[in-house]
């Protein structure tokens, strides 16, 4: 198969190409929220006392 031959090839980068965006959307979205995990994490880890 040629890339000539291919109907849908410009359809599937589309696809492609707004799939991408949606997801570096949602993860510029999350920044905040995964910010405040982050950190909550690193203090469990780091100060394993305060669980107790």
């Amino acid at each position: 198969m040629t890339v000539d031959s291919d109907p849908d090839r410009g359809m599937r980068f589309l696809v492609i190409a707004a799939a991408l965006a949606i997801i570096i959307w949602g993860i510029n979205q999350a920044q905040s929220v995964l910010e405040l995990l982050l950190v909550s994490v690193f203090l469990i880890i780091v100060h394993p006392k305060i669980l107790c």
